[in-house]
């Protein structure tokens, strides 16, 4: 129970208390006091509005009391100078009752928020049931209730789980450090060896039925309900009941140069993790299994490449922005030089696997295709982190693929064609109308534009001035200049008339045919991607057709929807096997491999602050941040959770590094680690100890990089 009122009247009573003692300064400049005159204004500002109303505005008064709470000159104030703060008061004194307010503040700023959760909860519970009447009445489910009703019919009903463990007579489940909790119960249940059985918790499965293949060290999937804590019970379950457990350690995918990295950078961070965990609580770290190599090292060139950032320091100190400025051109140029000069060879899986352990005969030059450039994210606050590494590639004349990317709207093709759709929908639109002319498709001239405008008033399809529109004229000089202008708003007023009697994709294709725009994209840098994000529009319009689009003006909107979400990824113009630098995100790669990989974006951090959610099976309780504000059983095991957090983002960068086969590329920063990243667990393996660091590398070294080198240092010499 949260007595809000009496709360906080003992509040503002202790609060006018603290008030009345700062209150007492000798020196009205002194620094202690400017710092908490938040206090003491907010005290006045509640006397009178007590004594302007008969009963106080609890909402009010909590809501100034938490900013109060969250304000970092009155909760961090400077101390002043001296010991005496007034005649009679210490200083000492005055601190110690402001450290004393200031942790009631903000244990009622935690408790306050709590409790606004909670109602927040109860409100919701309303619209909640509406959606799902809504789902039930159009007949539709979504991917949990998928499960959650498979669950129900196979848990509650004997009949059927019978009749279904009779025809599932083997079960195989890969990945399985990949399922959540209704999975494994789904695949127990049908599995037992007891038909009446009801119990997952209980199962034991019939002899020889159930298989399962995992890597909990590849647990990377909290955000879909995947808990390494599951995998653990399951394991345990299993064993109890005398399924034998194998351990497989041989890696046949990399060299044992990345497999050497990788054992001396997870080993520790994932040993004794039962300890870490904190007395007797369930570990939530995987438990780690040393690689075992299968292949040799080749003799002429690495497996583990460490490519410094060139410029890496803000103002006096490293600093993320100079690093995601300066990473992507250095990735790009050693790409480049990679594939076009280094003369290092790679194999390719078809042929590995023919070639045996030794890889003899199995090597080719490196390609493009052969790179994978991963991400532990593709946006950060609302910025596209790949539009470096994009750009440099281009810079490169290097063919690459984004997999799964939101770039695609941000893309300045894509802006100029959304901008002409819009100029033919509404032609009243004077901004989408200039920008369409000013853009790519028209490219017409600035002061052209302003010659139009000066003489003739707005631009308008509709409104094309006669003596432009006419073959004679008095001024051909001028006719000559602004003739373009008057072209194209004759394009856009056609397009116009006929937008809703044919195709949208074929009003797109005539827009690119009267402005000649395939070979205007094609011929820019990175033209290829260019090209085909605009012919993606209208493939984009055949779809919103085909699935009941019935307007013109319904497809523009959703083009600009979908710019303001974020939705649409960019178009594919590599396939799979052509030769193009894949960018993809950690998650996505999961399950995948690759000659080369290089591991981007170092500064995003390994894992976040506070916790999203706290999950208790045992009471059924699924404990989250409701607009921001965290009930208490997840404030309870907020530690706990940033600590699963943390031990997700160790088991994210394993399974980065383990994704190549013949070489892999790391960041480093300066002479020392950059902290809190998502690259932190490689630390120990890429910055050799202290007293380490002037020895001899081991051969084969990497060469050194040419003198036009992005990567060459102020000086000249080659980093």
């Amino acid at each position: 129970r949260f007595d809000r009122a009496a709360i906080v009247d003992r509040i503002v009573d202790e609060l006018g208390d603290f008030a009345a003692l700062a209150e007492r300064v000798k020196d009205r400049r002194d620094r202690l006091y400017l710092d908490l005159r938040p206090a003491l204004l907010l005290v006045r500002e509640i006397r009178k509005q007590d004594a302007l109303r008969p009963a106080r505005d609890c909402d009010a008064i909590e809501a100034k009391l938490v900013e109060l709470a969250g304000t970092r000159r009155f909760t961090h104030p400077r101390k002043g100078s001296g010991a005496r703060y007034g005649e009679d008061v210490t200083r000492e004194t005055v601190v110690e009752r402001h450290r004393r307010i200031v942790d009631v503040l903000q244990n009622f700023r935690r408790v306050a928020d709590a409790d606004l959760a909670a109602c927040l909860r109860d409100e919701l519970q309303a619209p909640i049931a509406a959606f799902g009447r809504l789902k039930r009445d159009a007949g539709r489910l979504d991917f949990v209730d998928l499960l959650i009703e498979a669950r129900n019919l196979v848990r509650g009903h004997d009949a059927v789980r019978a009749d279904f463990q009779r025809r599932f007579t083997r079960i195989f489940v890969d990945e399985f450090q990949d399922t959540d909790p209704l999975q494994a119960e789904i695949v127990l249940l049908l599995a037992a060896g007891d038909p009446a059985e009801r119990d997952w918790r209980r199962v034991r499965p019939a002899p020889g039925k159930l298989f399962i293949v995992g890597d909990p060290k590849q647990s990377i999937y909290r955000f879909r309900r995947a808990d390494v804590g599951v995998y653990r019970q399951v394991k345990r379950q299993l064993e109890a009941a005398g399924v034998p457990v194998l351990a497989l350690t041989t890696s046949f995918r990399a060299v044992p140069g990345i497999q050497r990295m990788v054992n001396r950078a997870f080993a520790p961070l994932m040993a004794g993790s039962a300890a870490r965990s904190g007395g007797g609580a369930e570990p939530h770290q995987a438990d780690y299994v040393r690689l075992s190599p299968y292949r040799d090292d080749p003799d002429r060139q690495p497996g583990v490449v460490v490519l410094p950032v060139p410029r890496p320091y803000g103002v006096r100190r490293v600093a993320a922005a100079a690093i995601e400025r300066s990473l992507p051109d250095a990735v790009g140029g050693f790409i480049r030089w990679l594939v076009t000069e280094s003369g290092w060879r790679v194999t390719e899986r078809r042929s590995a696997a023919a070639a045996g352990p030794s890889g003899a005969g199995s090597g080719v030059p490196v390609a493009a295709r052969h790179v994978c450039i991963l991400f532990r994210r593709f946006e950060s606050f609302g910025a596209d982190v790949t539009r470096g590494y994009v750009e440099a590639l281009e810079a490169r004349d290097l063919p690459h693929l984004l997999v799964g990317g939101r770039a695609f709207h941000d893309r300045e093709e894509v802006a100029t064609m959304r901008a002409a759709l819009a100029a033919v929908e509404y032609p009243d639109d004077e901004l989408s109308v200039f920008a369409t002319l000013r853009g790519s498709l028209f490219a017409v001239e600035d002061a052209a534009l302003l010659e139009y405008h000066q003489r003739f008033g707005r631009l308008h399809p509709f409104r094309i001035p006669a003596e432009l529109a006419a073959a004679g004229g008095r001024d051909a000089g001028r006719r000559e200049r602004l003739g373009p202008i008057a072209e194209a708003l004759e394009v856009l007023r056609c397009a116009h008339r006929r937008r809703n009697a044919v195709p949208i994709a074929e009003t797109v294709g005539r827009l690119l045919e009267a402005t000649r725009a395939h070979a205007g994209f094609v011929m820019r840098p990175g033209g290829e991607q260019a090209l085909a994000n605009v012919l993606l529009i209208a493939e984009l319009a055949r779809r919103y057709e085909s699935g009941g689009g019935l307007s013109f003006r319904g497809f523009v909107e959703r083009l600009e929807d979908e710019a303001l979400a974020r939705q649409a990824g960019e178009a594919s113009i590599l396939e799979e096997g052509s030769d193009g630098v894949r960018m993809m995100t950690v998650h996505r790669a999961k399950g995948l491999e690759f000659p080369v990989v290089v591991l981007a974006d170092p500064t995003c951090r390994l894992h976040r602050r506070t916790a999203a959610r706290f999950i208790d099976p045992a009471r059924g309780l699924c404990a989250l941040r409701i607009a921001g504000w965290p009930p208490l059983d997840l404030l309870d095991h907020e530690d706990l959770e940033v600590e699963r957090d943390r031990q997700e983002g160790v088991r994210l960068a394993y399974v980065a590094a383990t994704r190549a086969r013949d070489l892999l590329v790391a960041p480093a920063v300066g002479d020392g680690p950059y902290e809190g990243g998502w690259l932190e667990p490689l630390h120990p393996a890429i910055y050799p100890a202290a007293g380490a660091r002037r020895a001899p590398l081991p051969a084969p070294a990497c060469p050194r990089f040419g003198r036009d080198s992005v990567v060459e240092r102020p000086d000249g010499e080659p980093a």
